[in-house]
């Protein structure tokens, strides 16, 4: 996603809104499937998750109310 100006983001960690993830691995699927084809949905929201719960936070999710993927 492109950064715009005048647009603020809230970034927080995806452990603390592992009910984002579902969205979060549709809109992954949907910007990352040309190049990673034999991923599925389900293989990436797995991967959220793992993350998610990861000793060494790797990952935060954009909580500003923007729907992932949009443009």
């Amino acid at each position: 996603m492109r950064a715009r100006i005048g647009m603020a983001y809230k970034i927080e960690y995806l452990a603390d809104h592992t009910d984002a993830i579902p969205d979060l691995a549709r809109a992954h699927q949907a910007e990352w499937t040309a190049i990673t084809p034999h991923v599925a949905v389900s293989d990436r929201a797995a991967r959220f998750q793992a993350r998610a719960g990861a000793a060494v936070v790797t990952s935060g999710v954009d909580m500003s109310g923007k729907v992932p993927g949009a443009r």
